[in-house]
């Protein structure tokens, strides 16, 4: 089971291409419930308890970042690549 966390349409749609078997979850900070539906989903693939769990992040483009006050998008330097 693969979950990801991502809000630009764009890198969901390249995901979906290249690993149809991730599961997106969209905006992180939107999701309330998330750990324990989250961690129902591990337990109900998991009866036996053997699965390793890795949890991955990266930090978010800082001129789209939803933590940054006043992101600019494309109109700051590292928004234009």
């Amino acid at each position: 089971m693969t979950l990801a966390w991502e809000v630009d349409e764009e890198c969901i749609k390249v995901t979906r291409e290249r690993f149809p078997y991730i599961q997106h979850r969209k905006c992180f900070l939107k999701e309330d419930y998330q750990a324990v539906t989250v961690a129902s989903m591990i337990q109900e693939r998991d009866l036996g308890h053997q699965c390793l769990i890795i949890v991955t992040a990266g930090t978010p483009c800082p001129d789209y970042s939803v933590v940054a006050a006043k992101s600019e998008g494309r109109n700051k330097p590292e928004g234009a690549n």
